[in-house]
Formats: structure tokens, sequence, C-alpha cells
């Protein structure tokens, strides 16, 4: 009696094991499963991005842009940082219109020939970095989203400099500071100017 009752104990302990590693086995592949639609998932939305039609940046067709390909939450993140970089470029020309502006009135002419720099250094580094996050967004490749997590934070530290420094070309907020001796000093170079074309005439 008592080797029965110890053999049905063993028995009921074997099975109860051989349930638990049916289970751990049975969730172990619902996982790897769910992880090949996944992958399977975003393999197709890689491959549904027709990366061979070159149509951007208009006019120039260097590399491949539609936001339309994207998931809808990918392609609202697309759009906005496609907006962003517009203006970002606005920025940059109407910086070249101060400039201008204040060298006609006689404030050193060489700051329009820095602002010029300025767009053609800064424009394709920012299309760049939003090249960057639509490929991100497409591909969904963790190598991508740390560089372009890298890149976002130095391009927010190079905005936030921009925005604070006030020297040369660069209309920043401590630009204040000296903007009335500049002001002034515009206006006496323009009232010399205008001096020198009448004692001319």
């Amino acid at each position: 009696m008592g080797f029965g009752l110890v053999s049905k104990l063993s028995r009921l302990a074997v099975s109860r094991w051989f349930k638990k590693e049916e289970a751990t086995i049975t969730t172990a592949e619902s996982d790897t499963a769910s992880e090949e639609n996944n992958e399977n998932g975003e393999a197709n939305q890689v491959q549904s991005i027709d990366w061979n039609d070159l149509n951007y940046p208009w006019g120039l067709n260097l590399v491949h842009y539609n936001r339309n390909e994207l998931e809808d939450a990918s392609a609202k993140v697309s759009r906005i940082s496609h907006i962003g970089t517009f203006l970002v470029y606005g920025t940059l020309l109407l910086n070249l219109v101060d400039v201008m502006i204040l060298a006609s009135m006689g404030a050193y002419p060489m700051r329009i020939l820095y602002s010029f720099f300025d767009i053609i250094l800064l424009a394709p580094v920012v299309c760049a970095n939003f090249y960057l996050t639509f490929v991100t967004l497409a591909t969904k490749n963790k190598s991508y989203l740390a560089f372009c997590t890298g890149a976002h934070i130095l391009m927010c530290l190079l905005y936030l400099t921009l925005a604070i420094v006030g020297e040369g070309p660069i209309n920043g907020f401590t630009k204040f500071t000296h903007l009335k001796s500049e002001i002034a000093g515009c206006a006496g170079r323009s009232y010399l100017k205008r001096l020198d074309m009448r004692n001319s005439s």
C-alpha cells in the first residue's frame, strides 16, 4: 500500500512537470512566432519602399523620400521633421536678408559672405538629419535609431548656440546687448556715405 501511494505521488509529480514544460514551450513558441511576425512585417514595410525611386531633394533627386509609404504614426513624425527642416531653411534665408539690409546701411558687408557660408554648411546637414529620420522610421533599425538620436541631440545644441550667440552674422539673443551701438554705427556710416556722395556731386 505504501509503495502504491508513493507510485501515485511520483506519477502525479511527473505529470505536473510535463504540463509545466508544455506550457513553457507553448509560450516560447508563441513569443517566437510574434517576433517573427513583427520582423516579417518590418521586412515587408522595408520591401514596400521603392528606394530606387530617387526623388529628393526636388531638382537634385539624390535619395528617395515618400512619407506615404510609411505607417500612419511614422508618416506623421516624418512630416513634422520635414516641416522643421523648412523652418531652418527659412531662418537661414531670413538671417541673410537681415544681414544684407544692415550691409546696405553700411554695417560690415563681409557678414553677407558669412551668411552664405552658414547656408552652404548648415542646409546640407539639416537635410541629412531629416533624411536619417526618414530612413530610421522606414527601417526601424536600432543602429539608425542610435545615430538619429545622437544627430538630433547635436542639432538641438547647435540651434541653442545659434539662438544665444550674437556675434558676426549670427543674430542670437546676446546681440541685443550691443544692438544700440551697432545701429548707431550703421547710422553714422550711412550719413558719411551720403555726405561723400553730396561732395562728389
